[in-house]
């Protein structure tokens, strides 16, 4: 579930989605519906010829304008591209974010949206890549079923005894000790004056603070999901990721019971960088390198030939 931009120690705040962005590549407004009919906003990069479409779900408190750079490249490689912002986020947050309704199942609705609109796009071929939460959701989402491949990157529970044992203690007194505070103290997670990432509605926040109590996998929702025929599934991760370590992946693999699973890790080094974290895949310069792999693992036939 992971997303929000970082933890308080040093190496964490390093991987914050925002820090040093170049503004990214525009792409075309758009405004849609979820499936509860709650409007959403986004960015639309298609190309003329494009033979292929994506959507890319976001991170929580993360805008979708962090992947827009990502989306044009596909754009770019005649693989259209949805951006969009979850509701309370972003191009699709309310006049006032306080009390706001909104938890994991109100952004389930928002994913099926989106990738009802991609379909009505009429583009055959279509895929979905979900960042940490965006990911996680993905298979609660009914017209994921649609698709012909679901990549899920950095994407697992959140869950503390998975991290990190150098950051497991200052990451978790964040999430589970300021977090549920500060949000019960103001109705919502200042996550911009905090610098970690963008504001979160309270019931959003929420599910994230109160893990280690409540696993998610108990909201029905996800556990149908996750044991529902899917198309062919690829959780992938960047092998210095603080949050999808491999316990953390092996705990989202084994509940993906309807689906055949590959698991991926990307070794920075494997693409020239010393260092990619959890955002570092979708950054420009640092994530660039590794765009030709992660367009092999969304339609591995158009992306096959390219080199690194």
């Amino acid at each position: 579930m992971s997303g929000i931009a970082s933890s308080p120690d040093s190496a964490a705040r390093a991987e914050a989605p925002h820090a040093g962005v170049p503004a990214a590549a525009p792409g075309v407004p758009v405004r849609f519906a979820a499936a509860d009919g709650f409007e959403l906003g986004g960015d639309w990069h298609r190309p003329g010829d494009a033979v292929a479409a994506v959507a890319i779900a976001p991170a929580a408190g993360v805008s979708q304008r962090f992947y827009g750079r990502f989306a044009a490249w596909l754009a770019e490689r005649r693989v259209a591209a949805l951006t969009f912002d979850f509701r309370g986020v972003g191009r699709s947050r309310p006049r006032r974010l306080r009390r706001f309704a909104a938890d994991f199942s109100h952004w389930v609705a928002d994913l099926d949206g989106a990738l009802a609109w991609l379909a009505a796009q009429g583009i055959a071929r279509r895929a979905l890549l979900g960042h940490s939460v965006g990911g996680f959701i993905a298979p609660a989402a009914s017209r994921a079923r649609e698709l012909e491949r679901l990549v899920l990157v950095g994407s697992q529970t959140a869950y503390w005894r998975d991290w990190p044992a150098r950051v497991r203690v200052p990451m978790a007194l964040v999430w589970h000790g300021v977090m549920p505070v500060v949000t019960g103290a103001l109705g919502y997670f200042p996550g911009r004056a905090l610098r970690l990432g963008e504001d979160l509605p309270r019931g959003i926040a929420m599910e994230w603070a109160l893990r280690p109590w409540r696993d998610p996998f108990d909201r029905e929702e996800l556990a149908r999901g996750y044991a529902a025929p899917l198309p062919p599934v690829t959780l992938a991760a960047a092998a210095d990721d603080t949050f999808a370590t491999p316990a953390a992946l092996a705990r989202v693999a084994k509940r993906l019971t309807g689906t055949r699973v590959t698991l991926r890790r990307i070794e920075p080094a494997e693409v020239g960088r010393v260092r990619l974290g959890h955002f570092g895949l979708f950054h420009d310069p640092l994530g660039r390198p590794a765009w030709p792999l992660v367009g092999r693992l969304l339609f591995p036939d158009l992306f096959g030939e390219e080199r690194r």
